[in-house]
């Protein structure tokens, strides 16, 4: 992965097919189910087009990554009433500390990649 490439974008964006986002933890971990939250539409039209997704959590400087499969396959919806939102729960992210490991783990989930379900 390219260094500096995380958005500024509370939306995040999509560099060589990754779909990237910075988050802070404190403002917005859900912590009442223990998930991470995108929202919806974000989610649904942009993820399949991606190989991976890889959340920085820019308080505790820790990389979160997941693949789409998984997290169409096991996310689940709630809605604050603004925007509907999918929620992946912690256990189905990979947790990461540097950039290096980032790569590993995409490359690692290519190699046993599910079969698509788009």
């Amino acid at each position: 992965m390219k260094k500096n490439k995380y958005p500024n974008s509370s939306w995040g964006t999509i560099v060589e097919g990754i779909f990237l986002k910075k988050a802070s933890y404190a403002k917005h971990f859900m912590r009442k189910f223990n998930a991470w939250g995108f929202d919806q539409k974000v989610a649904l039209t942009t993820f399949p087009k991606c190989n991976a997704i890889v959340l920085f959590d820019t308080d505790n400087m820790i990389y979160y990554v997941t693949i789409p499969e998984t997290f169409i396959r096991h996310s689940f919806k709630h809605d604050f009433g603004y925007r509907p939102q999918l929620f992946l729960t912690l256990n189905h992210w990979k947790k990461v500390f540097n950039e290096q490991e980032v790569d590993e783990t995409i490359k690692e989930y290519r190699k046993t990649e599910q079969p698509k379900l788009f």
